[in-house]
């Protein structure tokens, strides 16, 4: 892949004006509303050099290009093609070599990551698909069509060598990769990961704040540590995820995609997403959110952790409220809980009345 750069960068077409054309100005700002969109791991510095450095319509693909990327460079821009090209290697190693972490699908972990990565490195003049295409380099022609034998194979038939297998994997990479509606489903994992992906990050949070809270009780401080945290607001994230509030949250996310307009800028950006096919599955991301996030905590014995902030006063009437809601519905009882929690309420009850009489 290095290669690859190294060639498309050595090849790239300047074209030197006084000031940019129009057009390109255009085009600049229609790419910016592209890039937008999946542009939430980059720094200013990195989302500034690729909107100016190639700044030709990104729509075009490099197979309409004679496969050479183009750099309109107006005066103040590069000094000489020398910078142009190191200006245009960069960018393509922030687009082709930054990768990202391994997806964790089971956890909803790094998807959004990964699905950005793609769907930026196709949205720019299809370079995914055009450096993965050279990468194949049993191919003579980059622009062929993908071997349709490769693509009927299994590649975890146990006959295949390694090698094989890894081609047959690469050629159905590709045939993603050159597929008409390749950039929709990217855009459509982009847009359906979003409400998920910070709900993830949010009990990832939770997770290592729990581990930094245990280290400074054993006197342990990390050097590197940035953790401003402090006990308080863990128990507030704890309580939003495990009592639903949160997972609640993440319907309400999908929810608003929902309700947006299908006519409105939301669906009919830069991306052209289709509203109809992307409904079924946002309502599918709601109703699984709304099972497993929330419903899961929605009973007991998850409800007692609310009383965990609460005051006295404030925590007997939440019991209260969650014997009178949970105690006469043997649907809403956790058995096994329930018979320990209603001995505990006695217990309570008897307390607060001896606390009352002494009074």
């Amino acid at each position: 892949m290095a290669a690859i750069i190294g060639n498309l960068a050595s090849t790239v077409q300047v074209y030197t004006v006084a000031a940019l054309p129009q057009r390109i100005t255009a085009c600049i700002a229609r790419n910016s509303r592209k890039l937008a969109s999946c542009q939430s791991y980059m720094t200013e510095e990195d989302i500034s050099l690729v909107l100016t450095t190639l700044n030709e319509c990104w729509s075009l693909p490099l197979s309409k290009m004679n496969g050479r990327l183009t750099h309109w460079c107006e005066a103040g821009c590069c000094r000489d093609v020398k910078e142009t090209r190191s200006k245009v290697k960069r960018c393509l190693e922030l687009l082709l070599l930054q990768g990202f972490e391994v997806p964790l699908l089971y956890r909803w972990k790094h998807v959004q990551p990964a699905a950005e990565f793609c769907l930026r490195a196709m949205l720019i003049h299809g370079l995914l698909e055009h450096a993965w295409r050279l990468s194949l380099s049993e191919q003579s022609d980059p622009y062929s069509e993908p071997a349709q034998e490769l693509l009927n194979y299994d590649e975890d038939n146990a006959d295949l060598s390694p090698s094989e297998k890894q081609k047959v994997r690469a050629t159905k990479v590709l045939q993603l990769l050159s597929g008409p509606d390749a950039v929709a489903n990217f855009a459509k994992v982009v847009l359906l990961v979003k409400p998920l992906r910070t709900y993830m990050d949010e009990v990832s949070l939770a997770e290592t704040l729990r581990l930094r809270m245990r280290l400074l009780r054993l006197g342990i401080l990390l050097d590197t540590s940035k953790c401003d945290r402090n006990p308080e607001s863990l128990v507030r994230l704890n309580l939003a995820i495990l009592t639903g509030d949160r997972g609640l949250q993440v319907c309400a996310d999908f929810m608003q995609f929902l309700r947006a307009d299908p006519d409105g800028e939301v669906w009919h950006g830069e991306l052209q997403l289709c509203y109809r096919e992307c409904a079924p599955l946002l309502l599918m991301g709601m109703c699984d959110s709304w099972r497993r996030l929330h419903l899961a905590y929605a009973g007991l014995p998850w409800q007692c952790l609310r009383v965990a902030t609460m005051g006295t006063d404030d925590g007997i009437d939440c019991l209260k409220r969650l014997r009178i809601d949970a105690g006469n519905c043997s649907a809403c009882q956790d058995r096994l809980f329930f018979q320990v929690a209603r001995l505990a309420w006695r217990v309570l009850m008897l307390c607060v009345d001896s606390c009352q009489g002494c009074v």
